[in-house]
């Protein structure tokens, strides 16, 4: 009989993947600038516990501490054939575009206005208990 896979089992391994990617990103930036474990926490607003706990694979970080790390120390991210950093070309040169001529996700989220996104929320459910929360966004063509 064969064994079905459920999609609980791939996430399980696909976070493993960011894990071991953000474990050799963070170790390689620390160890390459001559930092501490507790400066290089610092840097990115964590305690040297939580980045011990990325450097052992043990934890995942959440997406803002994602997101400062690249910021701060302009490291870049591949999880899941995507690459991900702030204002990095595909090269290794700063700016604001990637060198396909695209705007990196967190560039993108960080250029948007008010103007440019829309937000509902709508109550749903038996006696309004749950609600439907809908976000759109208007990207410049």
């Amino acid at each position: 009989m064969a064994r079905t896979r459920h999609p609980a089992q791939k996430l399980g391994e696909t976070e493993e993947e960011l894990r071991a990617e953000v474990q050799r990103r963070f170790e390689e930036y620390y160890k390459r600038k001559g930092l501490t474990q507790d400066q290089a926490a610092q840097q990115i607003g964590i305690s040297r516990t939580a980045f011990i706990q990325y450097l052992n694979g043990s934890i995942t970080p959440k997406s803002h501490v994602l997101l400062r790390a690249c910021k701060e120390w302009g490291i870049r991210i591949q999880y899941d054939n995507v690459e991900f950093g702030i204002g990095t070309t595909n090269n290794g040169h700063h700016g604001a575009k990637e060198a396909h001529g695209q705007l990196s996700l967190f560039d993108a989220i960080d250029a948007l206005n008010d103007e440019q996104i829309e937000v509902h929320v709508h109550k749903k459910g038996p006696s309004n208990a749950g609600f439907e929360l809908l976000v759109g966004i208007k990207f410049a063509s």
